[in-house]
């Protein structure tokens, strides 16, 4: 029996479209490496650092390749990629804890062009209790393994609404929040008295392409 894969390179329309549902092939195409062109950036209230335009709220970035800055108040050019989480300084580029690509607000980017790999998996919703201010994620989320918080909205508390996502492991100061080291909680300033958020995670995803397009194929 032939696997997925030559099941696919044979395109036999009959099963084809099955075949794309069976991988998630949204998903697949989602996760190519991505150019943008001509972005701005501006400020984002989930996000330290002004965040460009154009990238799809809901397709967080894993790695940037490039980026080339033509006009703003910083100096166009070549951008110096920082590693995840750092907040970029003038002439940088980076990611932001949440997975929105990110550059310093001084230089105020109205042209950008960015080429970036976009984080890959199964996004999920819920709306939780808070308890000595951590938030426990529920197992449909913890099981396949939570990968990037990508946003953070108190409901009810001393400061409410959207909060500033930190890296994993910190120590959330006054108006952020973040993943714990083990990404199986998001934990929340005690100042902010938080009692019930609404938390948006990407998951791995629930389809491992490798093994499903290795597997064999159950389509004629």
């Amino acid at each position: 029996m032939a696997d997925v894969k030559s099941s696919l390179n044979r395109a036999d329309l009959n099963v084809l479209a099955d075949e794309f549902r069976s991988l998630a092939l949204g998903n697949i195409v989602a996760s190519l490496p991505t150019t943008l062109r001509t972005c701005s950036a501006a400020a984002d209230v989930g996000t330290a650092g002004y965040v460009l335009s154009k990238q799809s709220s809901d397709i967080p970035a894993a790695a940037v390749l490039w980026a080339y800055a033509k006009a703003g108040s910083g100096t166009p050019g070549q951008l110096s990629v920082v590693a995840y989480g750092t907040a970029p300084s003038a002439g940088e580029i980076g990611i932001a804890p949440n997975g929105k690509i990110v550059t310093a607000s001084a230089d105020a980017w109205t042209n950008v062009d960015v080429c970036y790999v976009p984080e890959k998996g199964d996004q999920f919703t819920v709306t939780l209790p808070v308890a000595s201010n951590t938030l426990t994620l529920p197992t449909n989320i913890t099981t396949p393994g939570a990968s990037t918080l990508l946003s953070v909205v108190v409901n009810t508390g001393s400061s409410v609404g959207p909060k500033i996502v930190e890296v994993a492991g910190a120590s959330p100061g006054s108006g952020e929040a973040c993943f714990n080291a083990a990404k199986t909680q998001v934990k929340f300033n005690s100042g902010d008295a938080v009692t019930n958020a609404t938390v948006t995670v990407l998951c791995s995803a629930a389809i491992d392409v490798s093994a499903a397009l290795s597997a064999p194929s159950t389509f004629i």
